[in-house]
């Protein structure tokens, strides 16, 4: 039973395309049929060929060098300073920055709940993770959202644009994503609409973005 049971949920993982294509063999032993992979499903022959000559050279020669150097620190090497100093993005805690403690707190708070009745965090902070988990499905940070975010986070991103900006927000028009990166992958991927057989937009300028128009 044991085997059977080991049996079923493998095929289980099995996907309908690997079926049809005929990639599934089956091999009788006894009286239980299993099955296996006869070959590979992704191969560099069926793989998007822009993909095979994608080159990573988003940040340049002078960052890979800075790298290069960074390693020869750590073995040793003797320069005229110690440490190299990045100044081609925005990391700011790599730099060295405070990390901003309510937003810590309330993260911790969200993540284990039962830190808001047993932390000794301020009361602002248990108050915000508290109104943050009641708009979460099971006041649980692991329920799934609508893929434009949380209402909350939505109307409040919205009130905060009211308040910059001096004009009306609608929180329904808002979209939160996982960092600007995102964010902007998906607006360029809007504009990929081939237009007299070309792409509406030409390309974009870093590689992490050029690649949405393969």
């Amino acid at each position: 039973m044991a085997q059977m049971r080991l049996i079923t949920r493998g095929s289980r993982l099995l996907t309908g395309v690997a079926r049809q294509s005929g990639i599934v063999e089956f091999l009788n032993t006894g009286c239980c049929p299993f099955r296996t992979m006869a070959s590979k499903v992704l191969t560099l022959e069926n793989l998007n060929p822009n993909v095979v000559k994608l080159e990573y050279a988003v940040r340049g020669p002078l960052v890979i060098r800075a790298a290069e150097i960074e390693k020869e620190l750590e073995k040793g090497a003797k320069k005229p300073f110690k440490r190299v100093i990045k100044a081609n993005i925005g990391d700011a805690h790599a730099m060295g920055q405070t990390p901003i403690t309510f937003i810590r707190q309330v993260i911790a708070c969200v993540a284990l709940p039962e830190l808001i009745q047993t932390s000794n965090y301020p009361e602002d902070v248990k108050k915000r993770a508290n109104d943050l988990l009641d708009g979460m499905g099971g006041r649980s940070a692991g329920s799934y959202t609508m893929s434009h975010g949380i209402e909350l986070i939505r109307r409040h991103v919205a009130e905060y644009i009211e308040r910059r900006d001096g004009h009306p927000a609608d929180w329904q028009a808002v979209c939160l994503s996982g960092g600007a990166s995102n964010a902007i992958k998906n607006v360029l991927q809007l504009f990929c609409n081939d237009v007299d057989g070309k792409p509406s937009v030409k390309g974009a300028m870093l590689v992490l973005y050029t690649v949405d128009f393969l």
